[in-house]
């Protein structure tokens, strides 16, 4: 208890709460800092992954989509529904473009007029020429298997219209969709991230874990939280950054990208450890060097405070000594050569012990 009421203590305190309280509200307040860039830096980059993929794929689509438009308004058989003209034109379309596997004309029925492949059933129940006919733009559908090679394509439907602006049919490509699925399929994040393609209802267009395509998204997961956070901001907003959990509790972060022409979302994802283990390395290193810096304010303010209070503790047993009338003793030269306030200090009680020994002295001898 002497110790924790001692000057040295006391000063100790002192000069820790002085050194100790800024350096530590710094570091932290820097540390924070730094944490804070750098995830949002993380988030900017994967959104701005997901934003680039979807143009590209929004970009491809559309090429498509425009030279169908345009071979539309170049080729008026369409409108007329000129079986033999057309038959031609699409097999122009089909040697041109390498990507077509597959052109057709369908009438507002949806019977398929012209197919340079086969005959076709009725498509008047499929999504992409409903939204054509209804909208008179031109429509997407979403990814599915070829009947004639097993590929994977998607149909890009452009409707034809009369003079008056009624719909006549479609004209439609099967589009091979390879080079899209290899384009997402080299986006790498981290060590093991990477990048997949939902449709807007959450069907998975394109997964490197091949099990996974074509299905919903709802058949991986059973986490209530990870199902929320797709269909509540996923599936409803155009961008944004998410965290979830996978099943088996590998925190996840990742970013997505909406894909205007038709609504599929990019998504690009990646562990949390994978992620942030720059960012982590860099906090402990800064942990570390905040506790070096602390060890070392302890030990400067162990030494200070002993500089200090030792000699007042020595001066202190000086005085002691007197008061039990022994005046033999001086103060070590050691502290009368300090050039401080303590020297000071020192020399006075020195001088007050020499004063005081000279007193007795002379009256002894007077006796």
């Amino acid at each position: 208890m002497r110790f924790f009421n001692s000057l040295k203590f006391r000063l100790i305190l002192i000069l820790l709460s002085v050194a100790l309280i800024p350096l530590l509200m710094l570091a932290s307040f820097q540390l924070s800092q730094y944490m804070t860039e750098i995830t949002q830096s993380i988030k900017t980059q994967e959104i701005e992954i997901a934003s680039s993929n979807a143009k590209i794929i929004d970009n491809w689509i559309n090429s498509k989509t425009l030279h169908l438009v345009e071979l539309n308004k170049a080729h008026p058989e369409f409108s007329e529904m000129d079986m033999k003209k057309t038959m031609n034109t699409l097999k122009i379309v089909n040697q041109v473009e390498q990507e077509v596997e597959t052109s057709l004309v369908a009438d507002k029925d949806g019977n398929c007029m012209i197919d340079n492949y086969t005959s076709r059933p009725n498509m008047a129940d499929q999504a992409h020429f409903i939204m054509a006919k209804e909208t008179k733009k031109p429509a997407i559908s979403d990814i599915m298997e070829s009947e004639k090679s097993g590929s994977r394509i998607i149909a890009i439907a452009v409707p034809i219209l009369d003079k008056a602006g009624n719909f006549l049919g479609i004209i439609q490509s099967n589009v091979l969709v390879k080079a899209l699925e290899s384009n997402i399929g080299t986006v790498k994040i981290a060590e093991s991230g990477f990048a997949y393609l939902m449709s807007n209802t959450g069907n998975i267009i394109f997964h490197r874990e091949w099990q996974r395509t074509g299905k919903n998204y709802k058949q991986f997961t059973t986490d209530e939280n990870t199902i929320n956070i797709f269909d509540q901001n996923v599936l409803v907003n155009d961008s944004d950054f998410i965290q979830y959990d996978e099943d088996d509790g590998t925190k996840m972060v990742g970013a997505y990208a909406t894909v205007p022409t038709t609504g599929w979302k990019v998504i690009v994802t990646a562990p949390s450890n994978e992620v942030y283990q720059h960012a982590e390395k860099a906090k402990l290193i800064s942990i570390f060097l905040i506790i070096i810096a602390t060890v070392l304010v302890a030990v400067i303010s162990v030494i200070v405070a002993n500089r200090i209070s030792k000699p007042i503790r020595i001066a202190a047993g000086h005085l002691n000594t007197l008061a039990k009338a022994d005046f033999t003793k001086d103060l070590p030269n050691s502290l009368m050569k300090r050039q401080d306030e303590i020297g000071d200090l020192m020399k006075s009680v020195n001088v007050m012990s020499k004063s005081i020994r000279n007193v007795i002295n002379g009256v002894i001898n007077e006796t």
